[in-house]
């Protein structure tokens, strides 16, 4: 009983620090919180994924009664495509394969600037680019602004940054 009150309250407690680190005032500290439980859940998903189709391959194959040399090839031939699919991503994200495109990196462009939201420091595109209110008053020497999402009617923070 013991252990599992500890487990309990450690849970409790962990889960109440989580919550005060999201809320908390430094977006920065905000920013790396998120940052930190997004890399945990993708690292637990991954797992998971693999262990599900790894137990779904295997029950297939020992179904037909292969030997546990041919089990080893279907083992490397599936971290074989695992990787693969992680290389031909890289490369089409990265720009080696697919459409080319040129960018400018010596340009500013306005980014999202509120670490609490999913398009933290991407590029502020289409109707919330006209919203910017530095953009409305021709302030070309403005680094932070805000605008209104017109999605969600929001006014969010933005800030000029080089691209990287």
């Amino acid at each position: 009983d013991l252990d599992a009150a500890c487990m309990l309250l450690g849970g409790v407690t962990f889960v109440m620090v989580l919550f005060v680190l999201v809320n908390t005032t430094d977006p920065e500290r905000r920013r790396y919180a998120w940052k930190v439980i997004t890399n945990t859940i993708s690292v637990f998903m991954g797992v998971l994924f693999f262990s599900g189709n790894n137990t779904v391959m295997e029950d297939f194959f020992k179904q037909f009664g292969f030997s546990e040399g041919t089990m080893v090839v279907v083992h490397f031939m599936h971290c074989f495509v695992y990787i693969a699919v992680m290389m031909l991503t890289i490369g089409y994200i990265t720009g080696v394969f697919g459409p080319n495109k040129s960018i400018d990196f010596s340009s500013d462009v306005w980014v999202y600037a509120d670490a609490m939201l999913v398009n933290f420091e991407e590029e502020v595109v289409g109707v919330e680019l006209k919203n910017i209110r530095a953009e409305q008053r021709k302030d070309t020497m403005a680094k932070m602004s805000t605008t209104v999402d017109e999605k969600f009617g929001l006014e969010v923070s933005v800030k000029k940054k080089k691209l990287s």
